[in-house]
């Protein structure tokens, strides 16, 4: 994280970048508690071709301090079942591609 990393990034072209997230919302997308670690994550999608994000149900109504990414930036989103009907709906509606795995926790 910080500048030396965000400057080495730009240098990369990614095709696929596969990335997690410390909470998911409709209105605030992307979040994460760390201004650097946000900045960072924001330098590796500007890098990439596509997103895809892996986020289990107890990252969505999760919002941390910085934003990092909207919710329309997301090519993939992959969670487990137990995410709720509503974020289904919002997620289906605003990503690329919604991808359901198993339950929680296999």
């Amino acid at each position: 994280m910080g500048p030396l990393a965000d400057q080495t990034i730009r240098s990369l072209r990614v095709d696929l970048l596969i990335m997690g997230a410390h909470g998911v919302s409709e209105r605030a997308g992307l979040t994460s508690p760390n201004l650097a670690e946000a900045q960072t994550n924001r330098t590796l999608i500007e890098s990439a071709t596509r997103l895809a994000v892996v986020a289990d149900h107890t990252k969505w109504g999760v919002v941390g301090l910085s934003r990092f990414a909207g919710l329309d930036e997301i090519d993939h989103f992959v969670s487990d079942d137990s995410l709720g009907e509503d974020a289904r709906s919002v997620l289906t509606r605003e990503v690329g591609r919604l991808v359901p795995s198993g339950p929680a926790g296999t």
